[in-house]
């Protein structure tokens, strides 16, 4: 293995010399730019391009090629492609329609040119700080009003919602994937180490499970009681957000007593209650982590 010695320059900066067959195999000259990345065991990794760029790509394929058109979408969404170019030698109107509909559950994605032989989709929020934090805080609100609509029997409101917590959840996998990569992203979302995104991306889940619990229950005769319930079990699940609140929410949440007399709603609400305590041990594993691990 090869040493070299670090050496002050000036009176605040430090420097090494880069092995001259490294500077020549990689064709770099005078004055080009490296990328440093500090992984989470504070070593540090020297490339001659940035990985988060790379990630960012766009992609040409043949419609015909496409077995799963929703697989495929939904794949290159979370995989950060920001542009897809699908090119078809005829049309074919069923894929189409599959295709305009998965977009829906996919925030961010669009389509941004068609033609008769090409669809072009593109990512348009890379301009914008998306943070994972807020976007659980986002769905958790969208749990509350999905409960809100239940009582209200409103079921139009119940479908549209559900649909923006599955939007959210894949954005949030999207973030996840691009965080396995970069530091920098990671510390923008306060996590502190790569083993925390399995964590969290098991948090995001159960949050949309949760949704598509209350979307089940849609057509059913929720009562007041029932309502009660079911957010009180979601504002559990929100004070998780804080880390400070951890204990006191994983009390109340064994606490809660379900006493709906429907059979089959009384097992829909233990389902959420199970879902959000599968989610406190997912907190709970992420500050374990953060404390004698990090």
């Amino acid at each position: 293995m090869d040493s070299r010695k670090i050496q002050l320059v000036g009176h605040r900066s430090y420097a090494i010399s880069l092995p001259k067959e490294w500077i020549i195999s990689n064709r770099l000259k005078n004055k080009d730019s490296l990328f440093i990345e500090q992984t989470d065991n504070n070593e540090l990794i020297i490339k001659k391009t940035d990985v988060v760029s790379k990630e960012k790509k766009e992609i040409i394929i043949l419609l015909e090629e496409i077995r799963n058109i929703n697989e495929f979408i939904v794949f290159c969404y979370v995989r950060n492609v920001d542009k897809l170019k699908i090119i078809s030698k005829k049309t074919d109107y069923e894929k189409i329609i599959a295709l305009r509909n998965i977009l829906g559950y996919l925030e961010g994605y669009d389509i941004t040119h068609e033609d008769e032989r090409s669809i072009e989709i593109s990512f348009l929020f890379n301009d914008i700080n998306v943070n994972l934090n807020h976007i659980m805080h986002r769905m958790i609100y969208l749990l509350k009003f999905m409960t809100t609509s239940l009582i209200n029997k409103d079921t139009q409101n119940i479908k549209d919602t559900e649909k923006s917590i599955d939007k959210l959840y894949h954005l949030s996998k999207r973030i996840l994937f691009a965080c396995m990569n970069s530091q920098k992203l990671r510390k923008e979302n306060s996590i502190q180490s790569r083993e925390d995104l399995f964590f969290l991306k098991d948090i995001v889940k159960k949050i949309e499970s949760i949704g598509d619990t209350i979307y089940s229950m849609r057509e059913m005769k929720i009562t007041q009681k029932d309502h009660d319930i079911i957010n009180e079990l979601i504002k559990i699940l929100e004070s998780m957000l804080d880390k400070n609140k951890m204990d006191e929410a994983k009390i109340q949440l064994n606490q809660v007593k379900i006493v709906s007399k429907d059979k089959e709603i009384f097992y829909k609400i233990h389902r959420i209650q199970e879902l959000c305590k599968d989610a406190m041990e997912n907190f709970m594993s992420i500050n374990f982590n953060n404390i004698y691990f990090s």
